[in-house]
């Protein structure tokens, strides 16, 4: 059975607890800006630095307004992430 968007969100949410990061998560969207990231993370330490991310189910699609915040929050040169459920290493890697 593949994991759910929502399944993968909860371990997400967990894990960066369980690492000590800064994040906000909007719990409801419906009134929010269409497309913006799911997650602002503020990884902690001495070279903490400033992530976007977007999560997806494995299959999942990026809609039209979040590839155009994908798009412009690169091109500002953030660090902006899509994720799945598929991706726990290399989150682990660069969230560490």
């Amino acid at each position: 059975m593949k994991e759910s968007e929502a399944d993968f969100a909860r371990w997400f949410g967990d894990w960066l607890n369980l690492r000590g990061h800064l994040f906000y998560h909007t719990f409801d969207s419906q009134h929010s800006a269409a497309g913006f990231p799911d997650y602002v993370i503020v990884t902690k330490g001495v070279d903490a630095r400033l992530v976007f991310a977007e999560l997806k189910a494995e299959n999942g699609k990026l809609t039209p307004a979040q590839l155009r915040w994908y798009t412009v929050l690169a091109h500002a040169g953030q660090d902006v992430y899509v994720w799945r459920p598929g991706d726990r290493d290399e989150i682990m890697r660069i969230l560490a």
